[in-house]
């Protein structure tokens, strides 16, 4: 009888366990995926940011790279900064159409457009630091910010390559 009892009564607890799982309201949600925050790409990434070194007496250098604008929106590239120099501009080499020569110019801004890439190169867009605070050398690296209108600041790491070599490839 007295196993009958207990046999009862737990039964009865099970039951009541049961229902007050099945049926009632948590009081605490579970998380789930639709409550996981959403992380978004980096809107800018910036690839293969090489400059080449310089000799101990020069006091002007140049960075070249990659932006991408991963966003949906177009981005404006603002000002950069380095403590490398006294001043870093950002600038543009173009051909005079007078005498064919070509010729540099500080910008106040370049247009990084969305979904797609500007080059930073040689020939064209550049990072100019004027009043270099010491030569550059080779296989070492230094910080560079750039400074976006939405996307903000972003701070990439400029690798320093061989003068005329190839840009370093980021995989």
């Amino acid at each position: 009888m007295n196993k009958k009892i207990i046999f009862i009564g737990l039964a009865l607890f099970i039951a009541l366990g049961l229902k007050l799982f099945l049926f009632n309201e948590p009081k605490s949600k579970i998380p789930s995926l639709e409550d996981a925050p959403i992380i978004n790409v980096a809107a800018i990434t910036v690839q293969n940011a090489y400059a080449f070194a310089t000799v101990p007496t020069s006091k002007t250098a140049a960075a070249f790279m990659v932006i991408e604008n991963n966003s949906g929106d177009d981005d404006l590239l603002t000002h950069v900064k380095s403590d490398i120099a006294e001043h870093v501009e950002i600038h543009q080499n173009t051909i005079d159409p007078d005498d064919g020569m070509m010729m540099m110019r500080k910008i106040k801004g370049l247009d990084i457009p969305s979904k797609d890439s500007v080059s930073l190169d040689p020939k064209g867009y550049h990072v100019m630091f004027l009043g270099l605070n010491k030569a550059l050398k080779i296989n070492e690296t230094f910080p560079l910010t750039l400074v976006f209108e939405k996307a903000g600041e972003q701070i990439v790491n400029v690798n320093i390559v061989t003068p005329g070599s190839s840009a370093p490839h980021n995989h």
